[in-house]
């Protein structure tokens, strides 16, 4: 279990000298508690989607440790494998019979046997382009596969490969970049479905979103594959993955809120309009300057230097906040996995807002980027916030008593709307993937929620328009035919485009990667601008 909270909890109140239950809600103390416990109920979602996620293998593992030990854990021939295999493959059939033959006459196919149907499918598939398995044609493979004990990490023990239907052997890694038991193509698997629910007359049980829901943002990468196809298929991320990024910001930026809300009122009292200021003698305009915007009393000319030692002594004090938090929070592991297993390589240059991921596939070159400035330009809806002090209005006139003495399906329901979380940081992605003399199709997505949401796909001719701002290429890209909205393709195309933007790895791992990266990076930047600020008013 996750215990960022509890050493956040520990840090913050050594520094308080342990008086932490009078923290101001907009706090940066408060509010990094609160990041602290939603990244510890992420941490716990995340590490229970990848368990769901682990079982297929770990299952076909086991499958075929209890086939070597029928066989005196010996090495195997290949033919006694593709049998083997074959059995495995084709495990739901005596199900999928029963199924079909409960079917009565003249009867559509129920969602079962669709199911089922498509399983023995994406199977028969993997069989065909290469079936992944622990290599059973070598002693030493074999008799550590005869000790494995259940646990994935034993996994990468193993040497794995791939068998075809044909006989083809080929070496392998762990772990497969695509999970076997949640085939690549799930996005056609779904779109099938769907094909032979609309021939049968039947209703899909959880169809993809409306024409309306996707006008307002283009499709999440295997979102419409129905869940119950496979069982192994990972659930979504949890919708609060990354809505502590924005506190941080919002923390900072809190202070000096206040305090400019605070003197409102001293300000509006020399607010004055247009032409009353021209017809303002500039002596009178002069005294309307020397009122100050931070005190209504009288100005006081602080002693030399006294200024600067206040604002360096806490300088130091937020750097050494900072390397607290630094220590007691190390690099997330999801940035050390995505970075030790993805083929993108990482360009951050410090002092610099945008991150570049770069990788190959075949003759293309692929570019993702992205920007730490949507952390400090996200604006959460606020309408919450207005609900609850018409709320805290109704209670004070007596109103709100009555409600609290409500049913107990009320409270009830109360609870739920409390564990709901907001939405996380949308996180803009740009994704080019140019080929050489044939131009560059350009990708504008959003990784949130441990998806990624593609908005709009642009062809260039000239691959330079993709990259280049230079203000005549700018002007030429957007002269350019845009081509319709995403959402507005068919809805085929569509699921094709999001398969072909994974196999070149735009990925739900890269979407938990890029928000991940981004708070880490921005807390980099900001540790380095509170250093670079220090050091200058010391020069």
């Amino acid at each position: 279990m996750a215990k960022t909270l509890e050493k956040t909890r520990k840090q913050i109140s050594k520094k308080k000298n342990g008086a932490i239950d009078s923290l101001h809600e907009k706090s940066r103390n408060a509010r990094r508690l609160h990041k602290a416990q939603v990244r510890d109920e992420r941490l716990d979602k995340i590490a229970s989607a990848r368990r769901k996620q682990d079982k297929p293998l770990l299952a076909r593992a086991s499958f075929f440790q209890a086939f070597v030990g029928e066989n005196g854990n010996k090495p195997l021939e290949l033919g006694a494998i593709q049998s083997k295999i074959s059995e495995f493959v084709h495990q739901h059939d005596e199900e999928y019979d029963e199924v079909k033959k409960a079917r009565r006459p003249g009867r559509p196919a129920t969602a079962r046997e669709d199911l089922l149907r498509m399983k023995v499918e994406a199977l028969e598939k993997e069989y065909r382009d290469g079936f992944y398995l622990p290599d059973l044609t070598t002693e030493a493979n074999v008799q550590m596969l005869s000790r494995f004990e259940g646990s994935w990490a034993f996994l990468t023990s193993l040497v794995w490969v791939k068998v075809s239907s044909t006989g083809n052997v080929k070496a392998s890694s762990f772990p497969p970049q695509v999970c076997p038991a949640c085939p690549s193509d799930a996005s056609s698997l779904a779109s099938r479905l769907r094909h032979s629910e609309a021939q049968s007359g039947a209703r899909p049980a959880s169809g993809p979103p409306d024409s309306d829901q996707r006008s307002q943002g283009g499709p999440l990468i295997g979102e419409r594959m129905n869940t119950s196809i496979i069982s192994s298929i990972p659930p979504r991320q949890p919708q609060n993955s990354t809505k502590m990024m924005s506190l941080r910001t919002a923390a900072r930026s809190a202070p000096r809120t206040l305090a400019r809300a605070s003197t409102a009122s001293t300000l509006s009292r020399f607010q004055r309009t247009t032409s009353s200021i021209l017809n303002t003698r500039p002596s009178s305009l002069l005294r309307t300057q020397q009122v100050s915007a931070f005190s209504t009393s009288l100005f006081r000319r602080a002693a030399t230097n006294e200024v600067d030692e206040e604002v360096l002594a806490k300088l130091a004090s937020e750097i050494e906040f900072e390397n607290d938090v630094k220590q007691n929070e190390p690099v997330p592991a999801s940035i050390k996995d995505f970075l030790d297993n993805s083929p993108f390589k990482l360009e951050d240059v410090p002092g610099q807002e945008d991150v570049v991921l770069t990788r190959t596939y075949g003759n293309e070159k692929i570019t993702v980027s992205f920007s730490i400035g949507d952390l400090n330009n996200y604006e959460p809806d606020m309408a919450e916030d207005q609900a609850l002090e018409d709320e805290i209005d109704d209670y004070e006139s007596g109103r709100g008593q009555q409600e609290q003495r409500g049913s107990a399906a009320e409270a009830e329901e109360g609870e739920e709307l409390e564990g709901e979380e907001e939405a996380s940081v949308p996180c803009r992605l740009n994704i080019v993937i140019e080929k050489p003399n044939k131009g560059a199709l350009n990708v504008e997505a959003i990784a949130q929620d441990g998806a990624i949401v593609v908005e709009n796909l642009y062809y260039y001719t000239d691959a330079k328009l993709a990259h280049s701002t230079d203000a005549n290429a700018v002007h030429a890209a957007q002269d350019a035919y845009p081509g319709p909205p995403f959402g507005s393709l068919d809805e085929d195309l569509q699921l094709l485009m999001e398969r072909y933007l994974e196999e070149r790895g735009l990925t739900p791992a890269l979407a938990l990667f890029v928000p991940d990266y981004m708070d880490y990076k921005e807390q980099k930047e900001y540790m380095n601008w509170l250093k670079n600020v220090k050091g200058f008013i010391e020069a």
